[in-house]
């Protein structure tokens, strides 16, 4: 499924064996970590925030990359 809000897509699971913290707070993994939040709409600004973050690190990366090339 894809989220065009988010753009990204969503693959749901029935138990990621989090159990523990499964139990206590809604969670989602997002790019192989682990993001939370102690509602749904504070679970998706989370995952909307953390994906910013990463896109922030991809275009810093981008830049280094493309100053070694010069």
């Amino acid at each position: 499924m894809e989220d065009p809000e988010l753009e990204a897509e969503i693959v749901e699971y029935g138990c990621l064996g989090n159990c523990s913290l499964c139990a206590t707070t809604l969670y989602a993994m997002v790019n192989g970590e682990i993001v939370t939040g102690d509602s749904p709409e504070e679970l998706v600004a989370n995952i909307k925030a953390f994906l910013n973050k990463e896109r922030e690190k991809r275009a810093e990366l981008d830049k280094l990359i493309e100053q070694l090339d010069d």
